[in-house]
């Protein structure tokens, strides 16, 4: 079986008698790997996205972008940018952008 940062599985414990005394392994059976957008959709209630960080101008896209963040149950599933030019600091990301241009 190949790891996976994200799997489901039936919960399996298992006490055993060492030297030192009885110790319990916590194990996983029946394991498998799953994509945590997955869970994103079934669970929405769980998930939260958060926009707008870090906006920049992308001179590629001609727009200004920024990050987006989506979180499963406090964990960061996803990381993207995407264009935002509804930012409300869209025009002074523009402007200092072309300011910075002129000044080379």
């Amino acid at each position: 079986m190949r790891s996976g940062d994200w799997i489901v599985g039936l919960p399996f414990d298992l006490e055993i008698k060492t030297r030192r005394g009885t110790m319990m392994l916590r194990l996983v059976r029946m394991a498998t790997k799953v994509d945590p957008m997955w869970l994103a959709e079934i669970a929405p209630q769980l998930a939260k996205v958060e926009g707008g960080l870090n906006p920049t101008f992308d001179l590629k896209q001609d727009a200004v972008v920024s990050t987006q963040q989506t979180f499963f149950n406090g964990s960061k599933i996803r990381e993207e940018v995407v264009p935002t030019s509804d930012h409300p600091e869209a025009a002074n990301v523009f402007c200092l952008w072309l300011a910075n241009q002129m000044a080379i």
